[in-house]
């Protein structure tokens, strides 16, 4: 499975219950006031160029604010630590969703855009830079300042917050929980998240997530976990891993993980490591994300 992250990110959240049980609960106050959560709608667009997948995923959902369409835009990173540029991807995505609103319509005004970052990492994000922050404002003369661009944008880290255990959606709990359970050493936490879906009845999503656990697990055990599980569990489980080994996913990583990485996967990490290098991503960054060394890295370096 190309990009399991966005995969499992996507089958949340493209969900409207899930979304506006989102909102309703992590939303501030003052926010939730004016939108009308019911109106919130997911959209088909995403963002992200194609070679970015691997760290990002995003959703766009149509809203109403105060009377007046807007959007939401949800912006997830999946890296293992916090990202003090990723205030200059949203400003490119909003810009993106302007662009698109003005060639599809001729309305006299652009739609607000509400911009939300997910943080799944373990580190804890200490400093949401701004665009003002960026260039110094503080240190520029006040007479500069109404030529800086700037805006906020709302912040949820995943892995410390623990609002999920109020939410009504049991996609978006499972969601939450999933995300903060990996970071643990500790797979007793995950599987009984997948035996509380499992009793859910969210038979697709449940699927969703076996698959997705599959793929980015070393320690996930079917062994362990099928004698947990319903009946039907049991069976989809059993099916999920058929259906990746026939298409030739190693299943069974934690009975005996084969040794090395394949050529495919390597050739994959190392267009991503290209890629980053083009973005100018400082390269211990680089190498923490893909698993590179450094002495790959500047083999890489030269194909610039």
């Amino acid at each position: 499975m190309n990009h399991p992250h966005d995969k499992l990110f996507k089958a949340t959240f493209s969900d409207q219950e899930v979304a506006q049980d989102f909102l309703n609960h992590f939303l501030p106050h003052e926010t939730l006031a004016i939108i009308d959560v019911p109106s919130v709608t997911p959209q088909k667009d995403s963002f992200i160029q194609r070679d970015l997948k691997e760290f990002y995923s995003d959703m766009l959902y149509r809203a109403s604010f105060a009377g007046r369409e807007g959007y939401v835009y949800i912006l997830i990173e999946h890296k293992s630590y916090q990202d003090s540029q990723v205030v200059f991807q949203l400003l490119q995505y909003m810009l993106s969703i302007w662009q698109n609103e003005m060639t599809l319509t001729k309305e006299s005004f652009l739609p607000v855009v509400l911009p939300i970052v997910f943080y799944t990492g373990k580190q804890q994000w200490e400093n949401r830079r701004t665009i003002f922050a960026w260039l110094g404002g503080h240190h520029v003369d006040a007479t500069l300042h109404s030529f800086i661009p700037n805006f906020e944008f709302l912040f949820y880290n995943i892995s410390s917050d623990e609002k999920e255990f109020l939410v009504d959606s049991v996609k978006l709990k499972s969601y939450v929980q999933l995300n903060q359970s990996l970071h643990e050493e500790n797979m007793e936490s995950v599987y009984l998240i997948v035996i509380e879906l499992d009793q859910s009845g969210e038979r697709a999503f449940f699927k969703s997530v076996i698959t997705y656990l599959f793929h980015v697990s070393e320690t996930f055990s079917k062994e362990v976990l099928k004698e947990r599980l319903t009946m039907e569990g049991r069976q989809e489980l059993m099916t999920v891993a058929e259906k990746l080994k026939r298409e030739g996913f190693e299943i069974g990583r934690a009975e005996g993980k084969a040794e090395g990485m394949s050529a495919g996967k390597q050739a994959e990490r190392r267009a991503i490591a290209l890629k980053l290098l083009q973005l100018n991503m400082d390269e211990q960054e680089i190498m923490q994300v893909t698993g590179l060394t450094d002495k790959e890295l500047v083999v890489l370096k030269e194909e610039l």
